[in-house]
């Protein structure tokens, strides 16, 4: 069963907002539902690793940036 992992909400909308991107713009980027993106960003959707490096990857971070450390 592959892994899933929790994303810091904040931390994604900050990334996401410093790239001068909408939600939307970030979902086509990603291959993902913009409502995806808007419940990674609230905290109500956990992500696959390769979703993970994926938005590392759109926001120019280290994935370990954007995990929510608990």
């Amino acid at each position: 069963m592959p892994r899933r992992l929790v994303v810091n909400g904040t931390k994604a909308r900050q990334c996401r907002d410093k790239a001068d991107l909408t939600q939307e713009q970030a979902a086509v980027h990603l291959g993902l539902a913009a409502s995806s993106i808007r419940r990674i960003e609230n905290g109500a959707e956990s992500v696959h690793l390769t979703t993970l490096g994926k938005l590392a990857r759109l926001y120019k971070i280290g994935p370990e940036k954007l995990l929510k450390w608990v």
